[in-house]
């Protein structure tokens, strides 16, 4: 157990819960639509691109660029204030995907948009892992 004080997501919906299931090993699992090949994140009950409902989970590689960023000067949450000024970011994954997370290990205005970025796991509970993103090892 951690001490983690922060809000913390269900892992246990039926929806998501593989995806809970792999940040806990410290991969990124996204749903591939077997009808058409569609990589989609975040996971849906019906393919958005042909509809079908016939899915499997796979890894993705952890590469992402920077797509967009915003500055959290103030919190959203009160405990967050400790963390201020930190950057709510949307990483767009190599396979194609976008994910929301937290810029981790960087100020906020070294963040610059197209920048590689990686994965960092985070053990928050004994249930949840939370994906944060940093910048890529040169």
């Amino acid at each position: 157990m951690t001490d983690f004080i922060k809000p913390l997501p269900h892992t246990d919906q039926p929806l998501t819960a593989p995806y809970w299931e792999g940040t806990a090993k410290g991969e990124l699992k996204i749903k591939k639509c077997q009808s058409c090949g569609s990589l989609q994140f975040p996971p849906r009950e019906m393919c958005k691109r042909c509809h079908s409902q016939d899915f499997d989970w796979v890894a993705a590689s952890g590469k992402a660029s920077l797509f967009t960023y915003s500055p959290a000067i103030t919190p959203a949450h009160p405990s967050f204030k400790d963390d201020a000024p930190y950057a709510v970011v949307i990483v767009e994954l190599e396979e194609g995907p976008r994910m929301l997370g937290l810029a981790t290990n960087v100020a906020v205005d070294k963040l610059e948009i197209g920048m590689p970025m990686q994965p960092v796991y985070h053990k928050a509970s004994d249930d949840v892992t939370l994906v944060y993103w940093e910048p890529a090892a040169a």
